[in-house]
């Protein structure tokens, strides 16, 4: 299992019961990414906890490849600037802060195919937000 990289940072909702709790719907009636609405107090598990959120690197790039659309709508939608700038800037620094900073290297080859995959995934959002945002310019391009 993964114990470092994003998996090891992150502070998110693993589990809730869906009697008291939500996933909102965006705007646009899609789930809005990464978020839970949580009607009581939320508590956290001491314990570490193993996560195996994809059954092989396919799935993890088909998984990315759909949740990046999502974000992008989500980022242009709120008036997010300069995708292309971001395209170019942000995969490296998040490689980085992955694999350097969170110690994914601690977790060997996985560790370095999922911060690889995780700067690709910020990649095709910024790369998915661009096109929206070209699209949104020019309606009659294809």
């Amino acid at each position: 299992p993964m114990r470092y990289c994003i998996l090891g940072a992150c502070n998110s909702v693993r589990l809730f019961d869906r009697t008291r709790g939500r996933i909102p719907a965006g705007e646009n009636g899609q789930d809005t990414p990464a978020s839970v609405v949580i009607d009581g107090h939320t508590g956290a598990i001491a314990a570490a906890l193993d996560c195996f959120p994809y059954e092989n690197i396919e799935d993890h790039i088909h998984g990315i490849e759909h949740a990046s659309g999502r974000h992008a709508r989500c980022y242009v939608e709120g008036g997010g600037q300069s995708p292309l700038l971001g395209m170019i800037v942000r995969p490296p620094v998040i490689f980085f802060r992955d694999y350097v900073l969170r110690r994914g290297f601690l977790d060997g080859r996985q560790g370095f195919v999922f911060c690889l995959i995780a700067s690709y995934g910020v990649f095709l959002e910024y790369a998915k937000s661009w096109e929206l945002r070209w699209k949104q310019a020019t309606p009659n391009r294809p």
